[in-house]
């Protein structure tokens, strides 16, 4: 086997190990997602950890029933920063 086939091939595999996982995975509804972070974003807050209050994170819905996760740059007072957009999609198996 050349060396580009045994790439391909384990590549391959690490593909199939990884949709395998995500099959498995149980996941919240957004909206819970969203008040966790919401309340660890609250504790920080409270903490003295943020540079100012933030109204994040928000959830936006798009056609075809898409949510999407926001969270729009909250500055950490360590001058860190958080930021994302993860969508998410109703998609049934089995």
């Amino acid at each position: 086997m050349s060396l580009e086939a045994e790439l391909q091939r384990l590549a391959r595999d690490r593909e199939t190990a990884y949709q395998s996982s995500l099959s498995q995975m149980i996941l919240d509804h957004p909206g819970t997602l969203r008040r966790q972070l919401r309340h660890c974003l609250a504790e920080q807050a409270n903490r003295g950890k943020l540079r100012r209050t933030y109204d994040a994170p928000r959830l936006d819905t798009h056609a075809g029933g898409l949510q999407e996760l926001v969270c729009e740059e909250v500055e950490f007072r360590s001058d860190s920063r958080l930021s994302f957009h993860v969508e998410m999609e109703q998609e049934q198996t089995g």
